[in-house]
């Protein structure tokens, strides 16, 4: 987790949440494992749709055949297409994303002061980002400030947001309610405005 800013982010998310640390212990050393035997890493989807708007989809797949097919299904089932692997992912910035607690000017001047990147309101709480090689740190200057995050994720936020039409946001919604239905999709990331934090 030292070495492994996405390893160590899940590992906090799970502290946060209440895991107990020999039932996280367990879960790394299976995935260990799997990632020996070149199961359960990691793929990227891309896919360009209406309005210019833009999908990068993560999945966890055990066979990744299976899984291709079938996120190229659900695409096709909306019109949309898998698009060339690099050609959306570079809209989006990689960012770990710590939520605190309500939204009041102390705790954003705080979470500033400790080296988030940013700080925004949202949902009655400050989300502070940070870069993945940044987080460490950012979240022990944040201890020491007494501030501890009710969840940590790894987003991937739009350089430049879109506001497609009521009709192809309506059907872009739609498209991202059914692959993260998906029981391989871990996340689906748009760059629809107002989207960035879902």
């Amino acid at each position: 987790p030292y070495t492994n800013p996405t390893l160590r982010s899940a590992m906090e998310q799970a502290r946060a949440a209440g895991m107990p640390k020999d039932t996280i212990e367990r879960a790394v050393a299976r995935a260990r494992g799997a990632a020996e035997d070149e199961a359960l890493l990691t793929r990227e989807y891309e896919a360009y749709g209406p309005g210019g708007s833009a999908f990068l989809i993560q999945a966890v797949p055990d066979n990744a055949n299976r899984t291709t097919q079938e996120v190229k299904a659900i695409l096709a089932e909306f019109g949309w297409k898998l698009a060339t692997a690099g050609s959306v992912a570079w809209l989006f910035e990689r960012r770990i994303v710590a939520e605190f607690p309500g939204e009041n000017e102390a705790t954003a001047l705080a979470l500033i002061d400790a080296g988030a990147e940013d700080v925004r309101a949202h949902g009655g709480q400050c989300l502070a980002l940070a870069t993945p090689d940044e987080f460490g740190a950012f979240q022990r200057a944040a201890a020491e400030r007494g501030l501890t995050p009710a969840a940590i994720r790894f987003a991937a936020l739009p350089k430049n947001a879109v506001s497609p039409g009521p009709e192809d946001r309506t059907r872009a919604a739609a498209l991202a309610e059914a692959l993260d239905g998906h029981a391989d999709v871990t996340a689906v990331w748009t760059n629809i405005a107002g989207d960035e934090f879902k």
